[in-house]
Formats: structure tokens, C-alpha cells, sequence
């Protein structure tokens, strides 16, 4: 309860600061997105079986609080969970992603009514997928199908990365089918000055933006009514 009454008093605070740049309080400023409640909450233990401590409720419930919270003093700002997408059962019973949670109920978490988009993470190869093609699309497809269908809500894919030996390959199909299952908006981790150092090995830099980025940026564009040209073979529905 302590914890919940900080994380409050934390929101209030962030909101209703005033930006130096444009002097407007966060809650006004149209600069801001929208807000996120965490990025990838988690109820460890939730895999080993539900116990009355850590079940998937536990996490839906805490976001059903905060995102009622935040509207509360904020009307002018979309709110989002920043889960990863798991806990999206019945899928594949072969693969072990569909079947793992961390306590999340992906449906029961974007369902919520303060919560206006939802968002899914990918990493491949953090997740055992033995075919990142066929896997990771069939990841992005099943997460659209039921955001788009059941729940008539956006989605936002906020997350994705590939070691560099994978790119060329992968990238493409996973863009293309985020474009072909109306994803609306595309993320990737991360880009970085030259500089900086891959830490994690799923670095972009400014000569790769061109190869995996651009043409995809364009059919984004495209969705908001701006006419664009694709000099190479591209398509959106």
C-alpha cells in the first residue's frame, strides 16, 4: 500500500511539472505521447504456478488503479502498459512464449477501460525462438488479431531487436508484417551515435537506418494520409 501511495505522489508530481522549454505543465503539453505505466511489468513467479501472492491479477488490478489515477489528472494524454504481450494463451501449444507470463494477462490488461493502446515487445533470440522469421511474424500477427478484432484498440509495437547476423533476413518480414496487420506504431531498440557503444548487440546507427528503416518509415507515413514514395518494393494495406 506504501508503495502504491509513492507511485502516485511520483505520478502527480511528473505531471504536473511545468516543461522549462515549453511552459507548459506535462498534463497540458502536447509535446508528450502519451504516459506508460512501467516499462515490461512483471510478477515474478507467476510461471511456477499462480500462488494467492502473484497471480495474473495482481498486475491487472495495479494497472487498472494506476491508469484510473492517472486520467484522473490527466484527461489530455493517452495511457499505455509497456508489457511485452505475455500471457496471450491458446496460441501454440508448441511454443513456450504462448504458455509463459509473468503474470500478465495481455487481453485482461489492454481491455482495461483507462488504458487506450497496447503495446508488445520481440526478442528473438532472448526467447529461444528456433525460426526468428516464422515465430516472431506468427508473434506479431496473433497480438494484432486479438487488439485489432476483440478489443478494437491500436497497438503499438515498442520493442524489437536483432543481433546484426540476423538483420538482413529477419527485419524486413517483421516490418512487413507489422505494416500488413496495421500495427500503428514501430519501434525498434534502439539507435545510437557511433560512439556508443552495442552493449547488447541490437545497436542501430545512422548507416543502418537506410537499410532497415526508411522504407517502412514511409508506409507509417503513409496511414496518417501523407503521400509517399517508395523506391523500393513496398506495400501497405
Amino acid at each position: 500500500m506504501e508503495i502504491k501511495k509513492s507511485y502516485k505522489k511520483y505520478i502527480k508530481t511528473l505531471i504536473n511539472r511545468t516543461n522549462t522549454v515549453t511552459g507548459k505543465k506535462y498534463r497540458d503539453d502536447g509535446t508528450i505521447f502519451a504516459w506508460e505505466l512501467a516499462n515490461e511489468p512483471r510478477c515474478l513467479g507467476t510461471n511456477m504456478g499462480n500462488n494467492e501472492k502473484c497471480t495474473t491479477k495482481v498486475i491487472t488490478a495495479w494497472m487498472d488503479e494506476m491508469s484510473t489515477y492517472i486520467k484522473k489528472h490527466d484527461k489530455n494524454h493517452m495511457v499505455s502498459t509497456g508489457e511485452e504481450g505475455f500471457g496471450l494463451a491458446g496460441v501454440d501449444s508448441e511454443n513456450g512464449i504462448y504458455g509463459f507470463s509473468d503474470g500478465n494477462d495481455f487481453v485482461a490488461n489492454a481491455a482495461l477501460k483507462n488504458i487506450d493502446f497496447a503495446t508488445i515487445h520481440l526478442y528473438s533470440t532472448y526467447w529461444g525462438f528456433k525460426d526468428f522469421v516464422k515465430e516472431g511474424v506468427q508473434y506479431i500477427e496473433e497480438h494484432a488479431k486479438v487488439i485489432k478484432k476483440k478489443l478494437n484498440k491500436p497497438i503499438i509495437m515498442e520493442e524489437f531487436g536483432l543481433p546484426s547476423d540476423k538483420r538482413d533476413e529477419v527485419y524486413p518480414a517483421y516490418m512487413q508484417s507489422m505494416v500488413d496487420n496495421d500495427y500503428n506504431g514501430i519501434m525498434y531498440w534502439m539507435l545510437a551515435h557511433e560512439e556508443y557503444p552495442d552493449y547488447d548487440g541490437f545497436t542501430l546507427y545512422d548507416k543502418d537506418i537506410s537499410v532497415y528503416i526508411d522504407e517502412y518509415t514511409k508506409l507509417q507515413k503513409q496511414k496518417s494520409g501523407k503521400t509517399v514514395i517508395c523506391k523500393k518494393k513496398c506495400k501497405a494495406n
